[in-house]
């Protein structure tokens, strides 16, 4: 009996579960690999205590190679998708990532390749990037653009403290309503341009489970051109 190859989906928290759930249905229709055993770990370090509430970057590196070579230890993976904006931000300065970048996929290199690939007039445009403090302050996002000749002025890098959290304790509640409105209003003021046609990028796989309140919460504002 041929052995299952083992792919390793990882999130702090469970947004990744939507990634997971996508990823299982293309391989269904589309098989790259024989067999494969599908695995999702949760790499949040303990409940209610996320990556974006340690103080300081060197704590979530190390936290995060751990989870990193505990998934190595355990299930010795082909490939670990990192399903995840904030653990994709960092995982290159991670000692696991050194040894293994080869079996790395990171949602944000997908994210950017994407958006070239299906946004034709992405030069244009407002670019407005919605992520954790971790996301947002690595200036991940932020580099890819500045590479492909983006004018810095297009892109808006919002941080949206505690949205995640809040998504995951109840996404339709009035606390995470509040925090989603500040986001967009930060976002919102700093738009120099709101003729031109804006994009905006939910940086964090939490946020997708709320994309209809960030739509509404635009129109609010005014912001009808995205």
């Amino acid at each position: 009996m041929r052995e299952k190859i083992k792919i390793v989906i990882t999130d702090s928290g469970l947004g990744g579960l939507n990634v997971a759930a996508k990823l299982v249905g293309m391989l269904k229709n589309e098989p790259v690999f024989p067999t494969p055993e599908l695995i999702f770990v949760n790499a949040l370090p303990e409940t209610n205590k996320g990556y974006n509430t340690m103080p300081h970057m060197n704590k979530k590196i190390i936290t995060f190679n751990r989870v990193l070579e505990g998934i190595e230890h355990h299930f010795t993976p082909v490939i670990i998708a990192i399903a995840c904006n904030t653990l994709s931000a960092i995982v290159d300065r991670t000692k696991y990532y050194k040894d293994n970048q080869n079996k790395i996929i990171n949602i944000i290199d997908i994210a950017v390749e994407m958006l070239f690939q299906n946004i034709y007039d992405i030069w244009k445009a407002n670019l407005i990037i919605l992520g954790t403090e971790t996301t947002i302050l690595s200036g991940v996002y932020q580099n890819h653009f500045k590479k492909a000749g983006i004018n810095k002025k297009q892109v808006i890098p919002t941080i949206c403290s505690g949205l995640a959290s809040a998504i995951e304790l109840d996404s339709q509640s009035e606390s995470t309503r509040q925090i989603i409105d500040r986001c967009i209003s930060v976002a919102f003021e700093r738009i120099e341009n709101r003729q031109n046609k804006s994009y905006v990028l939910l940086a964090c796989t939490h946020y997708g489970y709320v994309a209809n309140q960030i739509y509404n919460s635009f129109q609010r504002k005014g912001l009808t051109n995205f």
